[in-house]
């Protein structure tokens, strides 16, 4: 009867612990890890590109002990849409705005539960205490990379994989003839440095560029030359062979040659012109005969 009765003790047990395992494989460390792969990811596609959190500072800053600076309501009104807490007037959006040379974060293109799953995230991993120092991404880049970067903006040499030029969109002082669809990119390298291009061109975070770039990726030697071009550019390391006159002063040289040529052609067709009638020598002989 005892052994019975402590079968059945033990068995009670053995489904008591089945039960504690299920529970806490099924609604406590698979879910806990789900969200934080879930926000991982998340994080990886909205905002790796141009943050890091203790990573240092790419595009945007390094968002790590943000949570400790900001309350959660004002992160997701700036995440959601920066732009217009910038011109509602709050006075820490102007200031990051200005910090970033008015570089304006592109609206959020996820839910606000997804939002606060990265901040969430980011609170996690706490201040994070002194960041590390980072590698200069470009230590090693030398005026070979500028020249190919050059080549590669420009359009003079096409990207491998066929994505689009950057002189279609963007331009810089030296060469002066490129679109005015986005930016001004002379002095991009002294807000964004070699890690922050290096980011920006492998997951474009702008829509106009990831559409452009979403079956056209980057190589990573192209990235690197686009990068040592750029810093060229902001600290006036390019070379002067490159420099380029505005297509505006190409018109205007045109224009003045242009008038000088119709200028000079109808003097010649005004001074060579005939002078007098084709019957005058004949209407002159029957004048004299007639004296």
């Amino acid at each position: 009867m005892n052994i019975l009765k402590r079968k059945k003790q033990r068995i009670v047990k053995i489904k008591q612990k089945l039960i504690l395992l299920f529970n806490i494989i099924f609604f406590g460390v698979i879910p806990i890890n789900i969200y934080s792969q879930d926000s991982e990811a998340i994080f990886k596609k909205a905002c790796a590109s141009c943050h890091t959190i203790g990573g240092g500072r790419l595009v945007g800053p390094d968002l790590q002990g943000i949570t400790l600076k900001r309350d959660n309501n004002w992160l997701v009104k700036f995440i959601t849409n920066s732009q217009s807490l910038i011109n509602s007037g709050d006075a820490d959006a102007v200031s990051i705005a200005a910090e970033y040379n008015n570089s304006v974060m592109p609206p959020a293109t996820i839910s606000e539960g997804e939002i606060n799953s990265i901040i969430s995230l980011i609170d996690s991993k706490g201040s994070g205490g002194p960041k590390k120092k980072t590698v200069d991404y470009l230590l090693k880049a030398t005026s070979e990379n500028v020249t190919k970067g050059y080549y590669l903006f420009t359009g003079r040499k096409r990207f491998k994989n066929n994505g689009p030029t950057c002189i279609s969109c963007h331009t810089v002082n030296c060469i002066g003839n490129g679109g005015l669809l986005a930016k001004d990119l002379t002095l991009s390298y002294n807000t964004m440095k070699g890690e922050g291009i290096k980011a920006l061109l492998e997951s474009p975070a702008f829509p106009a560029m990831l559409n452009a770039y979403s079956n056209n990726k980057l190589e990573e030697n192209e990235i690197y030359n686009l990068a040592a071009f750029l810093r060229s550019t902001a600290t006036y390391k390019i070379p002067s062979k490159y420099y380029e006159p505005k297509i505006a002063n190409k018109f205007y040289l045109f224009g003045i040659t242009g008038f000088l040529f119709f200028v000079l052609l109808f003097y010649a067709g005004w001074h060579f012109r005939k002078r007098k009638s084709v019957n005058y020598d004949i209407l002159k002989r029957q004048l004299n005969t007639e004296k």
